[in-house]
């Protein structure tokens, strides 16, 4: 069998190979399909580890990666791509009736789709980049550095290209997928704290403001604000200004103004100028420059910064300052006396403790990132201070993601609305049909929904993971309690009683009560499929609260589905977890009978829809039986309701199917099954022996093998070539062709 898998490997190799490109787009188109799907459906088995689960915006980057990736090195033609796109336009509309498809992919020409696969490139290596907090020399990190500037060059002529033309599928694709995610945040303008300071200067530049000067001339303010002081300050701006030229690159000419309004707010803060003398300011330099060609050019106006942001902005102006004198002194021969890395360290910890608190204040994710950018600099800095000066710099204080912090103390995030949950809204039975009601109430799926519903609600497990749920529709007492429930219920599981008899059954019937809640939330499958973000979000939170159990506590399952699939399901599960108390129920008056044998007549034609989808006996090598859907079906004989619906002396039942019948027809025998697999390999290969062009191909590559084979024995010796090829000539050539020969014999015979 080896063999014959090796042979059936090389030959789909070499066919997915010699696809023409319409196969191959078909081959992949299904591929496609399934990895968008699993995105929608939040399959977090397959997805879980892009970005956690978290953001499904970064599967869609990479499932387009992926995709053009492999248009640009297998597709040649426009028309192909062209043709793979209008049947995805087809497959989305019915896939997605809605619109709600998580990833929005445009018709685009081959070139766009190479120059958008390079982009998608560079994105990731930016975002690793970000999220790693990649710093240092240029020794340690030059091929980043590199790649960086490509990905920067590229961008801005996209950006450029796609201000002035936003008509084209390929700039609709950068604006949502790429220009919106690369975050040209406030803070990221410190970082390059140390060329802004020192801008570069273009050969034989003399800076002069004489003929700007006007511009800070007599500007108009109340109650004495304006003094000389403040003239200077705008000056000092001014001939600031104009070095915006000088960076060649947009994207630095974008971060230095948003540097220079940082600059003149703090030097007009420093001077204790009020915020309507501020503002005074702004309007009469910005249309003074306006009035000025030149300044004109620059395209630049003062913008504002509220208060918040601007202390925020001092903190990491301030953390980047004495970051660079520290690094500065590193290239600087100085005495350890001369040295004040120790003073600048100490200024870098307290206002790096001032930022923690600022950011655990208004929980500012924009924030933290920067702090936590600084912290990977800072790192760097202190090794090389170590190693280059041997002088030990004070570490920062620790700093905790969000994700941490609500972890250890939820109540730090507002939890206002995991307070007074109402769980009295969730239903306390299963939504069975009306007239099966009565004939099962009080059984013990009934108590086991009770316990479900009216568990108490933890708020802190709450507070921790529902909260983006209950963001979605905060008015919605229902998904408020469901999710609250849902969660404590996972999360204590292990402890909670009376709700099956291991923990496997109880998080069978964890699962269909949660399809029971969603149910009775929704109403109908088409409302419930019009909120894909609360199917998204439900499965979020089971997994996260999944994940931090042990292995033997999971209780992991996926929202999925529709209505009508969920309560087939539900009620065999529930037909199998009371079989004991109906099989133990007597038979009364007909009305009672009548009322029992519709049931189970109910319960016969569901477990005829899916006995062979779930069970398969295997008679050969040896029995056994094997459960391919054990949360909701038992194989079993005795759970064939054709016995309780003789006993109730149902009507009809000399015409259904024994057990023996039911289970016949499940019965396997494997020793036939492997037979059939080992003869359908070989009707393949017999079939592509007997098509010339396959032999040939395969010949040829046969070939090829015993030539690089014999290279490879006339690299040693020529007595060894000899008895290598002896032995591969009797003990498998021979062997083989001998074989080959009598299973065709067989099987033509």
């Amino acid at each position: 069998m080896n063999y014959l898998n090796f042979i059936l490997n090389l030959i789909k190799t070499v066919t997915i190979m010699m696809m023409n490109n319409n196969d191959y787009l078909r081959y992949l188109y299904v591929k496609f399909i399934r990895n968008i799907k699993n995105i929608k459906n939040g399959n977090f088995n397959k997805f879980k580890y892009i970005d956690n689960g978290q953001n499904i915006e970064h599967s869609c980057i990479y499932l387009k990666y992926w995709i053009y990736d492999i248009i640009s090195n297998h597709v040649t033609q426009d028309n192909d791509i062209s043709t793979f796109f209008d049947a995805w336009d087809s497959k989305k509309r019915s896939l997605f009736p809605d619109n709600n498809c998580p990833c929005e992919f445009y018709k685009m020409k081959l070139n766009d789709i190479k120059y958008m696969r390079k982009l998608y490139t560079y994105y990731m290596l930016f975002d690793i980049y970000k999220k790693n907090n990649i710093s240092g020399d240029f020794d340690k990190n030059g091929i980043y550095c590199y790649y960086l500037n490509q990905f920067i060059h590229m961008y801005d002529k996209k950006k450029d290209r796609c201000s002035r033309s936003n008509s084209e599928n390929v700039c609709n694709e950068f604006n949502k997928y790429i220009k919106d995610k690369v975050d040209d945040t406030l803070y990221d303008i410190f970082q390059l704290l140390h060329s802004f300071e020192n801008p570069p200067k273009k050969k034989s530049e003399t800076i002069s403001i004489e003929k700007y000067i006007s511009v800070c001339q007599n500007i108009e303010c109340e109650d004495g604000d304006c003094t000389n002081n403040f003239k200077s300050n705008c000056e000092n701006f001014l001939k600031m200004l104009l070095h915006i030229n000088n960076y060649d690159n947009d994207t630095l000419k974008v971060n230095y103004k948003k540097y220079l309004d940082y600059w003149i707010y703090d030097k007009l803060n420093e001077s204790r100028i009020s915020e309507k003398n501020r503002n005074k300011f702004y309007t009469q330099f910005n249309q003074r420059c306006s009035n000025i060609n030149e300044l004109k050019t620059l395209d630049y106006k003062i913008s504002d910064i509220n208060v918040d942001e601007y202390k925020k902005m001092n903190i990491l102006y301030n953390l980047y300052y004495n970051y660079n004198n520290i690094e500065k002194e590193n290239t600087e021969d100085l005495s350890t006396s001369e040295m004040k890395s120790s003073q600048y360290a100490t200024i870098c910890f307290n206002k790096f403790k001032e930022g923690i608190e600022m950011y655990k204040s208004k929980e500012d994710k924009e924030f933290y990132d920067a702090l936590n950018e600084f912290r990977g600099f800072y790192k760097n800095a202190m090794y090389r201070k170590k190693l280059y000066k041997k002088i030990d710099l004070k570490s920062l204080p620790e700093l905790k993601s969000l994700n941490d912090l609500n972890k250890e103390n939820p109540q730090i995030s507002t939890n206002s609305p995991c307070k007074n949950i109402n769980n009295n809204v969730l239903i306390n039975i299963p939504r069975r049909k009306n007239e099966y009601d009565i004939l099962l109430k009080g059984i013990t799926e009934d108590d086991i929904y009770k316990i479900f519903s009216e568990n108490s609600v933890d708020e802190n497990i709450c507070a921790e993971h529902c909260k983006n749920l209950i963001s979605i529709d905060s008015n919605n007492e229902k998904i408020k309690a469901l999710c609250a429930t849902l969660a404590t219920n996972i999360k204590n599981l292990n402890t909670i009683t009376n709700v099956g008899s291991d923990h496997k059954e109880k998080c069978s019937n964890l699962m269909y009560w949660t399809y029971d809640q969603i149910m009775n939330i929704f109403g109908t499958t088409e409302k419930y499929y019009k909120s894909s973000s609360f199917i998204n979000e439900i499965n979020k939170v089971i997994s996260r609260v999944n994940d931090e159990l042990k292995v033997n506590e999971n209780c992991y399952f996926y929202v999925d589905g529709d209505f009508d699939q969920w309560i087939k399901e539900r009620d065999l599960h529930d037909y199998f977890a009371d079989f004991e108390n109906l099989n133990n129920t007597a038979p009364g008056d007909s009305n009672k009978n009548s009322n029992y044998c519709r049931y189970f007549k109910y319960i016969y034609d569901l477990y005829k829809e899916n006995v062979k989808k779930c069970c398969a006996r295997y008679i050969r090598p040896e029995k056994y039986m094997v459960n391919n859907c054990p949360n909701y079906f038992k194989c079993e004989e005795k759970y064939y309701p054709i016995d309780l619906m003789t006993k109730f002396k149902c009507e009809n039942n000399e015409y259904k199917e024994s057990v023996k019948d039911i289970f016949d027809s499940i019965t396997v025998d494997l020793n036939v099954i492997r037979y059939s697999i080992f003869m359908n390999s070989f009707n393949q290969i017999i079939n592509i022996t007997n098509d010339p062009f396959y032999l040939f191909v395969l010949a040829a590559f046969g070939l090829l093998g015993f030539f690089f084979i014999f290279f490879i024995f006339y690299k040693v010796t020529r007595h060894t070539i000899y008895i290598y090829a002896h032995i591969l000539y009797v003990n498998y050539i021979v062997y083989f062709l001998k074989t080959f020969r009598i299973m065709k014999y067989m099987y033509y015979k």
